[in-house]
């Protein structure tokens, strides 16, 4: 069993451990209207480039990203060797320039 807890919450704890927290994978959300929802929320960024998002889907959540004033993130969903894709880490990358904000963050995500 996993312990629960709502995104409002979770987007909190984030904030107040002194992180930034990031909507990971929305494709898997199911529904971009729930993704806009959860947006409202003080989220910092979204997971634009996934290995499950096509690139219709990462123009999307890109331009939400950038509606919403919000960091760009990407994943490779690597969760060590199997056969589940991808099967190596490094698969899925972003831009250096997506990354640095991170370590410098704007005034509104700290």
């Amino acid at each position: 069993p996993h312990y629960r807890i709502q995104p409002n919450e979770a987007v909190d704890l984030i904030r107040g451990a002194g992180g930034v927290p990031v909507l990971a994978h929305p494709k898997l959300v199911g529904d971009d209207q729930m993704v806009e929802h959860l947006l409202s929320m003080p989220f910092g960024g979204i997971e634009v480039f996934y290995p499950q998002h096509n690139e219709e889907d990462t123009a999307r959540y890109s331009d939400m990203a950038k509606s919403h004033g919000l960091l760009m993130t990407g994943g490779s969903d690597f969760h060590a060797l199997s056969t589940r894709f991808p099967e190596k880490l490094g698969v899925v990358t972003i831009d250096d320039d997506l990354a640095k904000p991170f370590f410098h963050p704007p005034k509104a995500l700290e």
